[in-house]
């Protein structure tokens, strides 16, 4: 039996290590969390929008899309509507009017004999206010 022992841990000696106060696993979610409480709804919300906006699709559909104020972007898999909206917030300076956001599947491809598959991602369809345009980092009205 004293094999089976070797995997047990030890209590520390008194004078190597200091005792730390023990402290709820919720208490120490609550510190370490990125997110924050909306006022009066009690509905937590993350406040980092950094990761949400992959890049910006230019393509033939997008670009006659922006005619109508309609931007199209690659967003992160987790992204929702409320955390693209924000996004384009904070980089644009502007307040989308819609966001749509779609799942693109992965297409099927063939390496050789092998066949393979592209990466799904996300898709998000962002109308802005009319006469609002994005150009390079900021909104123009």
């Amino acid at each position: 039996m004293s094999l089976l022992n070797v995997f047990k841990k030890h209590p520390a000696t008194e004078g190597s290590q200091k005792s730390q106060p023990a402290v709820p696993a919720k208490a120490k979610a609550a510190e370490t969390s990125v997110a924050s409480k909306e006022r009066g709804t009690g509905i937590a919300v993350r406040e980092d929008v950094a990761g949400v906006l992959v890049s910006r699709i230019v393509t033939e559909k997008a670009g006659l899309q922006e005619a109508a104020a309609q931007y199209t972007f690659m967003v992160s898999p987790q992204a929702n509507k409320i955390t693209v909206q924000r996004a384009i917030r904070q980089r644009y300076g502007v307040k989308p009017v819609a966001v749509r956001i779609s799942n693109v599947r992965g297409r099927r491809v063939r390496y050789g004999r092998v066949m393979g598959q592209t990466k799904a991602w996300k898709k998000a369809v962002v109308q802005l206010p009319e006469g609002t345009k994005i150009e390079g980092e900021k909104a123009t009205h």
